[in-house]
């Protein structure tokens, strides 16, 4: 079982490891989460991981900030002077397709994911001390990207996602794991965002926070900042990082990949290497002969059209939606036959063996 936290990545990973498997064309992978109830509240205020109102305008005042009541904005404050995280609520889908299926239909095609690592710490001296295992997961998708663009492009249009909690434990151990894997590829500079400055932390769904930004990022070319820190803490590992403290823009596809990053408590942890749509199109390319790939693109004008005019009328509160009751349902009383050797549904050639 995998912790909420690298739950959306490892459910990329499965869904990856389907279609390339043959056993699945399509899979819809996400999370949706909820945590901002008393109870859960409770808990994490009882392990002292959340920020709260008194120890927030404390650090205010020792920041020398303006505010005298408690700046909810600059709750979270990932690689910051910090106190604890805030919980946040979120919901992200994401559709993965096989290659293939996705040309015939001329489906938009917003990237690809080559590689999704995950690994467990091993032993620890506490649940939520730091291991090695985030080590592990981060450098083989950075190795991975080193193979795909080069260590030019890896080193210069990249970037990483991190898990930034806003705790202090977090901002020296997540830091030196960036840090420490920056240096071994030759990175010198390596833009660091933390979106858990602006959404929180919303458990199961963070990865998918995250892996929307990224496609943001390659359609406007900004990398979101981390808002509400004015400088890293001192304790902060950045001699190769770039913790951004203010968004840094350019050209849309400038950047070529993105790393996303998961960092789980109590020890297991993920990271996964997502390439821009300018990076998947051309290895698309070179698979397909030219003829293919046009008539993909005649394709994708259609469906551009498509969810143009989906998006206009559902802004006017006009949704089209399919929904099929009951479709497909199988029942007991007509939809399969039992023996004491086999079972066999109605519409399914392969038998289910019962002694097997």
């Amino acid at each position: 079982m995998q912790p909420v936290l690298v739950q959306l990545f490892y459910s990329i990973y499965t869904g990856e490891r389907n279609y390339r498997k043959g056993t699945s064309r399509v899979v819809i992978v996400g999370s949706a989460e909820a945590p901002i109830t008393p109870e859960i509240y409770d808990g994490f205020f009882a392990n002292s991981g959340l920020s709260d109102d008194k120890r927030m305008v404390s650090l205010q005042s020792q920041l020398k900030e303006k505010e005298k009541e408690p700046n909810q904005r600059k709750a979270c404050r990932p690689f910051g002077d910090n106190i604890g995280m805030v919980l946040g609520e979120s919901a992200q889908f994401i559709i993965l397709m096989d290659e293939e299926l996705a040309l015939e239909i001329g489906a938009e095609i917003y990237g690809s994911v080559p590689t999704v690592a995950s690994h467990a710490d091993g032993f620890k001296s506490s649940i939520s001390g730091p291991g090695i295992g985030n080590y592990i997961t981060l450098a083989k998708c950075v190795a991975s990207a080193n193979e795909i663009l080069g260590s030019k492009t890896l080193q210069e249009q990249t970037f990483i996602h991190a898990h930034g909690t806003g705790t202090p434990a977090n901002r020296t151990s997540e830091s030196h794991i960036l840090n420490k894997v920056a240096k071994a590829f030759g990175i010198k500079k390596w833009p660091v965002s933390a979106l858990k400055s602006f959404l929180g932390h919303s458990m199961a769904v963070a990865g998918g926070d995250q892996l929307i930004s990224t496609l943001g990022t390659w359609d406007k070319g900004v990398i979101p900042r981390i808002h509400s820190i004015q400088k890293p803490a001192e304790d902060v590992y950045d001699d190769n990082l770039d913790i951004l403290i203010n968004d840094k823009v350019e050209k849309p596809n400038f950047f070529k990949a993105a790393f996303l990053n998961a960092k789980g408590f109590g020890g297991n942890n993920a990271s996964a290497l997502i390439l821009g749509p300018d990076v998947t199109l051309s290895q698309i390319k070179k698979r397909h002969t030219n003829k293919a790939f046009r008539d993909y693109e005649k394709k994708l004008e259609k469906t551009r059209k498509s969810i143009k005019a989906y998006n206009e009328n559902a802004s006017k509160g006009n949704y089209i939606t399919i929904y099929k009751f009951n479709h497909e349902v199988l029942e007991g009383i007509d939809d399969l036959e039992i023996t004491q050797e086999k079972i066999k549904l109605k519409g399914y050639k392969k038998e289910i063996d019962l002694k097997s």
